[in-house]
């Protein structure tokens, strides 16, 4: 019996009382599609890996894909032991208790100095398989190839994107409590993290800044060809711009995961009935 056939065994076993008295597994699957330029098709896997590694604190929250189902459904139809038709049975009774259907488009905007733009829509509707509720999950934004990888506004919605799938499981579902206590203390870690990254980026783009436009001056007082010191203030200006636009989403994401904090904080009051 393979790994897998196991698994579902377990859920079973679980569900019927015959296991132990862990808190019961909860499945979600996800189905993420990509439209736009090829240089991002891989992103759907990308946006299934934020919303494993957020939810991967928890014991009993499992993250499947559909090649997850795919296998699961080759391996059962492989085995011809009774156990195997029982269990294919309780599967395709209860593939998941969640069920995410999303959406990513990026679109070419321009291109101006080298630099290419794009702008992104991440768009989901998070499907609650027993009562049939769904919420809208969606960001947007525009982000180009200067953009710092930590304050790459497609990775932040990315991110906003998979704490905004989370959220809902976190409120109904039930989760063990030590879990739960992790999960808030690793984003105040990671709040610290980005506030120190973002504001190193932004220092780093203002220094260069600073120096093109500084030596663009030094350039002008010598008298040199006008495109030399005026090719240097340009410079030294977008260098400005980038640093500007660092801090900007260093800030905007830092308040998004500070409010994110606090509303894990009141969910878990409410569950427990302690605070954090």
């Amino acid at each position: 019996m393979g790994q897998l056939l196991r698994w579902l065994l377990t859920v079973l076993l679980f569900s019927t009382g015959l296991g132990d008295d862990a808190i019961e597994d909860i499945k979600l699957l996800v189905d993420i599609e990509y439209e736009g330029v090829g240089e991002f098709t891989s992103y759907p896997r990308t946006i299934t890996a934020a919303i494993r590694e957020r939810l991967k604190i928890f014991r009993n929250v499992k993250v499947l894909e559909r090649d997850d189902l795919e296998d699961v459904t080759r391996e059962l139809k492989l085995s011809t032991s009774g156990l195997a038709e029982q269990t294919l049975e309780i599967g395709s009774m209860h593939v998941a208790d969640y069920i995410l259907e999303g959406k990513l488009t990026v679109e070419f905007i321009d291109r101006s100095f080298g630099i290419t733009d794009w702008r992104f829509t991440l768009d989901g509707k998070l499907i609650n398989v027993e009562t049939t509720e769904s919420k809208t999950v969606y960001t947007e934004g525009q982000f180009d190839e200067a953009d710092d990888e930590e304050t790459n506004p497609l990775n932040i919605g990315v991110t906003t994107f998979a704490y905004a799938v989370m959220d809902p499981i976190l409120e109904q579902a039930e989760v063990h409590e030590s879990d739960f206590h992790l999960l808030i203390e690793a984003e105040e870690d990671d709040l610290k993290e980005l506030r120190s990254k973002g504001l190193r980026t932004a220092a780093m783009w203002a220094a260069g800044g600073a120096a093109c436009t500084g030596y663009g001056y030094v350039l002008q007082q010598e008298e040199k060809k006008w495109y030399a010191w005026g090719g240097m203030y340009v410079l030294g200006l977008s260098f400005l711009h980038s640093g500007r636009e660092a801090y900007r989403h260093t800030r905007d994401a830092a308040e998004t995961m500070t409010d994110r904090i606090k509303d894990h904080k009141r969910v878990f009051y409410q569950k427990y009935n302690r605070k954090f």
